[in-house]
């Protein structure tokens, strides 16, 4: 699947790129931080020719990576790829907050390996009080939002239709960059737009703040 640019949100990325500052992503679910995460590794093995096995990409929603939930087991994984890599590595890890203490084994990366650190994640566990305790001064966070319009008219562009009927899809139905993967009908737009709201509103309010109904 083609991944389309926002240059916007890269070049923040790539401005602190050899800092030692984490870089912490964040934004509404189906926002595009995953894409910004693929983009980001493509920059380094294309644009600063990083060898792949110095890059340890990990999606937390994966199965494959099961294993790897307990900040301990995440902690001894990537420093047995930095011994045995031997060089410099770049953590790119999608949807942290799947893993449990996530906090305590990105500061002990931090401090016992030669790394790079670019985490993503929603904003309700991202931009807890824990996050501002452990690493405070030791991020620097980069929120990622929908497509801007000029964002949506580049995702369109090859439809051919007309910017006024742009807009009004614009203004309809948001600039989640989803709709345009799936170039649905309005129906199944709706219903995907339910989805998320419901996805949202059960996995990042509901679940965080456990509501007590009177």
């Amino acid at each position: 699947m083609k991944i389309f640019p926002r240059d916007r949100y890269l070049k923040q990325l790539i401005s602190f790129h050899g800092s030692e500052l984490i870089r912490v992503i964040t934004g509404m679910r189906r926002s595009g931080k995953s894409s910004l995460l693929k983009l980001y590794r493509d920059w380094l093995v294309n644009e600063k020719k990083i060898e792949e096995k110095n890059i340890v990409y990990i999606n937390f929603e994966s199965l494959k990576y099961a294993n790897l939930t307990e900040s301990q087991s995440l902690y001894d994984y990537v420093c047995g790829i930095s011994a045995q890599v031997g060089t410099k590595v770049y953590l790119l890890f999608d949807e942290i907050q799947n893993v449990k203490d996530w906090e305590k084994a990105v500061n002990a990366l931090r401090v016992d390996c030669d790394c790079e650190i670019v985490l993503t994640g929603s904003n309700a566990r991202l931009l807890s009080g824990e996050l501002a305790t452990l690493l405070a001064g030791r991020y620097v966070g980069i929120q990622m939002f929908p497509l801007s319009f000029d964002e949506f008219l580049e995702f369109r562009k090859s439809s051919g239709e007309d910017i006024h009927k742009s807009f009004d899809a614009f203004l309809r139905f948001g600039g989640l960059p989803g709709l345009h993967e799936l170039q649905a009908s309005p129906r199944a737009t709706t219903q995907y737009l339910s989805d998320v709201f419901n996805s949202v509103l059960l996995k990042d309010v509901v679940s965080r703040n456990n509501p007590k109904l009177p």
